[in-house]
């Protein structure tokens, strides 16, 4: 990845970590700045719209976070990306379904998240099992 684009994840994660409403807003710069240098279908667009999706979750905007996990998950699936990343995105597409009040797809998410956890490291693991039990 191009240097700006690591640079813009840092400031997009240092506004997200104090609260800033403004990460979401450098977070779509960066996927398209990804997308425009790595492709849509990639394993870094992937990512770029996970974090996008974060940065909506922490600022409790459920719907949009359930948009972009569900696009990330998308796209991560065709670009390969490995069970344990899927399964931690997937657990927090189901914990934004709870944020939202959707019981019903949270529960089907989370229960999706515990069966791609297989074979995942322990850590990754943990987290699902996590948001699983929120």
């Amino acid at each position: 990845m191009p240097t700006d684009v690591t640079e813009l994840r840092k400031r997009i994660s240092a506004l997200q970590f104090r609260g800033d409403p403004s990460a979401a807003d450098l977070a779509h710069e960066l996927v398209s700045a990804v997308e425009a240098s790595a492709g849509e279908t990639s394993l870094a667009a992937a990512d770029a719209l996970d974090l996008l999706a974060s940065c909506y979750l922490s600022r409790g905007d459920g719907p949009r976070a359930i948009r972009f996990f569900t696009q990330a998950l998308r796209v991560g699936k065709a670009a390969g990306e490995d069970h344990a990343l899927l399964a931690v995105r997937t657990s927090f597409l189901a914990f934004a379904h709870l944020l939202r009040g959707d019981a019903e797809p949270a529960v089907e998410e989370a229960t999706r998240a515990l069966g791609l956890r297989e074979g995942a490291p322990a850590a990754a693991q943990a987290k699902v099992a996590g948001n699983a039990a929120a």
